[in-house]
Parts: C-alpha cells; sequence; structure tokens
C-alpha cells in the first residue's frame, strides 16, 4: 500500500513539474511529502 502510494505521489509531482510557470518540487518537499504520506498509513494501520 504503501509502495503504491508513493508512486502515486511521484507521479502527482511529475505532473504538476510539467505545467508552465510551475517550480519542480524540491527534495525536501518531497521528503516532507513521504514522511507525512508514511505517517498517514501508520496512523491507518493503526486504527
Amino acid at each position: 500500500m504503501l509502495g503504491m502510494s508513493v508512486k502515486t505521489l511521484d507521479k502527482l509531482i511529475e505532473l504538476g513539474a510539467a505545467q508552465p510557470n510551475v517550480e519542480p518540487a524540491t527534495k525536501k518537499d518531497m521528503t516532507d511529502l513521504r514522511d507525512k504520506l508514511a505517517k498517514r498509513i501508520d496512523q491507518f494501520k493503526n486504527r
């Protein structure tokens, strides 16, 4: 489940960077998003 979510996140980041006048996400931004996603998945598992 986490792997699928990360792939989706990567695709969304890629699509966002392909839009005109949009700066690509920095490594820090991507790391923060992945950390938040992992935290949310852990919270979901612990229900």
